[in-house]
């Protein structure tokens, strides 16, 4: 028994497979049994079957006597047996604890490398913790894991990715040809400086890498693949080039899908109702976001991040079309999914916008209250977005804070949140394309200092927002100059640009723009007032954009045998799986496809371009 309890003392949880793998005892299940009845510090696991654990301090002590009674060979050999095992298990994380505590660290850099893919499309947190756990001296080694991380900085959008594609490049140069895949690792690395690039608003930069890229095509894995086109087609949406950007989004799309890679068909969705709004289409914008929630995304946990960002944009819509008590309902939600996928900064964002509601609706029954209320939600945060690196969710956080202070009456206080980047704009030209650029101009103006100083900042803002056909900004830098010439020069200075933003606040549906500037609504003629305060309701607008509905490989395979009129024994046959697996799936189908029939389905899926012309089923199930 002493000799168990220290061969198994350097096992974190343990069964008794796992400890008769570690010990070669035949017995093992017995002696946790014994171990366990007798109360020896041994401890169940909740949750998970026959588990156990040592409790802490006992297993300091066994783990003491272990490294004094037995050579380090030995305990060397106990680390690998239980590492094995691990790995069989598919309990990668715990395997990789057991072999860099023997210190087999190019074996731990074999094992991440292996695992990292399917890790990463299971959970991209654990794919980000295995790299975390490896020496940074090993990391800087390989090129693989290099390119991992690179793959991790752009899932979660970290601005550290340019540091990290030079980390890449440089290990490539230097050890990357003595590798059998170093063709595929290029086209990668190309990719990724590509996306780099692209995410500091390099645009030219981009393309060039992104073309050089298209290179390795042959070489690529899906996934790459995927990005690679999901990268074009930002790029291409740049440049104005419309079919191409759509080419390449239904590309991405499909190679998604063929690789399961739910949280990029979800990035992919977010960014085709982005540009909806970006292209002043609300409506078409609004119907976008609500295709892509009602898809069922939320059963897939590792897409729940990706998801959170997007409710938040979808609230952003809603809210601007002062359609509040819908901006409310996503706002909530995304809070309930910040919290389950346990993101501080995301949970900041949806309670600060909960706080931006209650200001906007007159919640609180007199000014103290607001200060309170806000003064409380920023002693509890402050330390939250110190570290950060995920730039999307910052901007969002401080676009919103910034706009809470704003409608709270705390100019000063805005002022501070909006220079978060370091950016004087004033001073700095060109810097049109930084998504900070509108909160630091709404704040500035609202401060009123210098406000002839900011003439420039706007014309040039306005004249670059319009060149790329950015009609959401344009609204907004609309309103904030006719706001500048108001406070600069009176309502007749002011008429014609407020004209202008009122008209475009009318044809996007975006006429909260309007209204959240107090001033710029006092100074509209009576019957524009009413007008924007009350618009008409805006038709959907046409689009030419297939709705993107995400299908898992076998979903896809199990609606084209579903089009060829077979029985659910049939499909059972001809896939290799059971009749319950099939009805499953096809439960699957009929809630993405909102639909009760075969018929409906199959016509839905026609509807979505999931199936090619062919005969439509008759029967119903």
């Amino acid at each position: 028994l002493r000799q168990f309890l220290l061969q198994t003392s350097i096992l974190d949880a343990f069964n008794a497979q796992l400890c008769a793998a570690v010990t070669g005892a035949g017995n093992a299940f017995a002696l946790l049994e014994q171990l366990y009845s007798i109360e020896l510090f041994v401890i169940r696991v909740s949750g998970e079957g026959d588990w156990y654990r040592y409790h802490p301090l006992f297993q300091e002590l066994l783990q003491h006597h272990l490294r004094i009674e037995l050579d380090a060979a030995v305990v060397a050999s106990l680390h690998q047996r239980a590492a094995q095992w691990l790995v069989n298990a598919g309990q990668i994380q715990a395997a990789l604890h057991h072999l860099l505590r023997t210190g087999a660290e190019e074996d731990a850099a074999v094992l991440v490398e292996s695992h990292m893919r399917a890790t990463f499309l299971r959970s991209p947190h654990d794919a980000l913790q295995l790299l975390e756990l490896l020496p940074p001296a090993l990391l800087q080694q390989r090129p693989r894991l290099l390119l991992a991380r690179c793959l991790l900085a752009a899932h979660y959008d970290d601005t550290q990715l340019v540091r990290y594609a030079q980390e890449a490049e440089q290990a490539l140069i230097e050890q990357g040809a003595s590798y059998e895949d170093y063709t595929a690792l290029q086209g990668q690395l190309f990719i990724w400086s590509a996306l780099a690039h692209f995410q500091q608003r390099f645009f030219d930069t981009a393309a060039a890498l992104a073309a050089q890229a298209e290179a390795y095509r042959p070489q690529l894995d899906p996934l790459h693949v995927g990005t690679l086109a999901f990268l074009q087609m930002h790029l291409n949406r740049y440049a104005k080039k419309h079919d191409e950007m759509m080419q390449h989004a239904q590309e991405s799309l499909a190679v998604y899908r063929e690789a399961e890679y739910v949280t990029g068909i979800v990035g992919i969705q977010r960014e085709l109702a982005r540009w909806a709004m970006r292209s002043g289409q609300g409506q078409e914008a609004t119907r976008r976001f609500r295709l892509l929630f009602d898809a069922g995304h939320r059963q897939y946990l590792p897409a729940l991040q990706e998801l959170t960002t997007t409710y938040f944009y979808a609230v952003e819509n809603s809210y601007w079309q002062d359609d509040l008590a819908q901006a409310q309902l996503y706002q909530q939600t995304a809070l309930a999914m910040a919290r389950q996928v346990r993101n501080e900064l995301a949970i900041r964002i949806a309670v600060c916008l909960a706080h931006l509601f209650a200001v906007t609706n007159n919640e609180y029954l007199e000014r103290g209250s607001v200060g309170k209320a806000i003064d409380l939600y920023f002693d509890e945060g402050k330390a939250i977005v110190a570290q950060t690196r995920q730039s999307m969710l910052t901007f969002l956080l401080h676009d919103a804070e910034s706009r809470l202070m704003l409608a709270a009456g705390r100019i000063e206080q805005a002022w501070q949140v909006v220079q978060w980047e370091g950016v004087d704009f004033v001073h700095t030209p060109g810097e049109y394309a930084r998504r900070s650029l509108i909160p630091y101009l709404r704040a500035y103006i609202a401060r009123g200092v210098d406000l002839a100083a900011i003439t420039p900042v706007l014309a040039g803002a306005l004249a670059h927002r319009t060149t790329i056909d950015d009609c959401f900004a344009q609204l907004h830098l609309l309103a904030l100059t006719a706001w500048q010439e108001l406070r600069l020069h009176g309502p007749q200075k002011a008429a014609a640009t407020l004209q202008r933003a009122s008209q475009l606040a009318k044809e996007t549906g975006y006429v909260r723009v309007i209204l959240d500037i107090p001033e710029l609504v006092k100074a509209l003629p009576a019957w524009e007032n009413a007008a924007v305060s009350a618009p008409q309701a805006v038709q959907p607008v046409e689009s030419n954009i297939d709705e993107a509905i995400s299908l898992t490989q076998r979903e896809q395979k199990v609606l084209q045998l579903l089009d060829s009129d077979l029985t659910y024994e049939a499909i059972a046959d001809r896939m290799v799986i059971s009749v319950n697996t099939v009805r499953t799936h096809v439960r699957h189908l009929y809630k993405k496809l909102s639909a009760t029939s075969r018929h409906q389905a199959l016509v839905e899926a026609q509807n979505y371009g999931l199936l090619e012309e062919s005969h439509q089923a008759s029967s119903s199930d």
